[in-house]
């Protein structure tokens, strides 16, 4: 994944912003464009559920979708490590 660094460190980010901040809402919403630029819709609708939780300052919420977020962004990262 030619951008896999940026995106581990905006999935980094998230964790850190479902401690209470805004942080996570907006690099959840960042990873959710970029995911659905390169077909991740697994890893876009992950990162939308958190965005949605973190809108609403629901941190159990926040802290559960990052969870599934950080799941599917492995699985999309070992998908994408794939030779052709």
């Amino acid at each position: 994944m030619a951008n896999s660094q940026s995106n581990q460190s905006q999935v980094g980010v998230c964790r850190i912003g479902t401690r209470g901040s805004d942080l996570a809402l907006w690099q959840a919403h960042t990873i959710k464009g970029a995911s659905a630029n390169v077909s991740g819709e697994a890893l876009s609708e992950a990162a939308m559920g958190l965005e949605k939780a973190s809108s609403s300052k629901d941190m159990n919420a926040a802290r559960a979708g990052l969870a599934t977020l950080e799941a599917q962004f492995e699985k999309l990262k070992a998908a994408m490590d794939q030779p052709a």
